[in-house]
């Protein structure tokens, strides 16, 4: 985020919904599209009354500038003791740095550094939670095995199997994208 942005709601509550959906950057994102849907001044004052005191919620989301950006939203709910009267303060907070630390953590701990395809851990673990998921679904396993690879190794240098595995790999995604597709040293089988 290139500056502070101070956000004054002057506007009506349709069209502060209306800003926030439209600045929504993930269309797969269910969740927060369907809170702001269902917003209304009501729906804040069911929260508060609920005794929610507070309500967060983490999406991507576009900025004025064009750029796109991991935020958090809280929502704290005050109620003035003297009149009743009922008060949300929304507050935005960029957290695209700390998203973007735990998206490449995460690839790095399921993911060959070398090749790019899933590590042997994180394909079985993905691998038994497809089975639990569809136990009444035909599945297929393939392995694959590079015949005379040590050869390749010892009579062209580890660079060169180091290169020959990378350009597999990479066939191999773009010959089967949607297939869950790892490498396994052979100590592992």
């Amino acid at each position: 985020m290139t500056g502070p942005y101070v956000l004054s709601v002057r506007k009506n509550m349709s069209d502060f919904i209306e800003n926030a959906l439209n600045c929504l950057a993930d269309p797969n994102d269910t969740e927060t599209r369907r809170f702001y849907q269902e917003l209304s001044k009501e729906s804040l004052m069911v929260l508060c009354r609920r005794g929610i005191r507070q309500h967060t919620l983490e999406y991507l989301r576009r900025m004025p500038n064009g750029e796109t950006i991991w935020v958090r939203v809280d929502i704290n709910f005050l109620i003035d003791p003297g009149t009743g009267h009922q008060c949300a303060i929304w507050s935005l907070k960029n957290i695209d740095s700390a998203v973007q630390d735990t998206i490449s953590l995460r690839y790095a701990a399921e993911r060959d550094e070398m090749t790019g395809l899933l590590n042997r851990s994180f394909t079985m673990k993905t691998i038994q939670q497809i089975l639990l998921e569809y136990p009444n679904t035909a599945h297929a396993l393939f392995f694959l095995d590079i015949d005379h690879f040590k050869v390749l190794n010892d009579t062209l240098g580890h660079q060169a199997g180091d290169q020959f595995l990378a350009a597999f790999a990479t066939a191999l995604k773009n010959c089967f994208p949607l297939w869950l597709c790892s490498i396994w040293q052979v100590d592992d089988l």
